[in-house]
């Protein structure tokens, strides 16, 4: 709360004291994870994220959304293995679709 402003509008808002039990909340909570533009942190978290489903710790989903061409440098390497999208709609749609299949919930996450 003190390096980063916490929104207090939200229907929840967790306090943690470390990045680890930040991800680690995130991914027990999750039934499918999306990384919005971001700096080296969200590269981090969808990076563990990604490499947690490889090695199966869990199978949610991953998304990334590419606002006017963020991520292109990365869709290459990612395109085989996440949903890529540029409509955050219907990522999220496809996102909550691909979590419903493989686990029955609606709700999901953002990185």
């Amino acid at each position: 709360m003190e390096r980063e402003v916490g929104h207090r509008g939200l229907s929840e808002l967790h306090v943690v004291e470390t990045m680890h039990q930040r991800k680690q909340m995130m991914a027990e909570r999750a039934g499918a994870f999306l990384t919005l533009p971001g700096g080296i942190g969200s590269m981090e978290e969808l990076f563990e994220v990604w490499s947690w489903r490889q090695l199966g710790y869990h199978d949610q989903p991953i998304g990334l959304l590419d606002v006017d061409g963020y991520y292109q440098s990365l869709h290459a390497l990612m395109q085989r293995m996440l949903a890529i999208g540029d409509d955050p709609v219907e990522l999220l749609e496809r996102l909550a679709g691909q979590a419903r299949h493989s686990h029955g919930r609606d709700d999901y996450g953002c990185i």
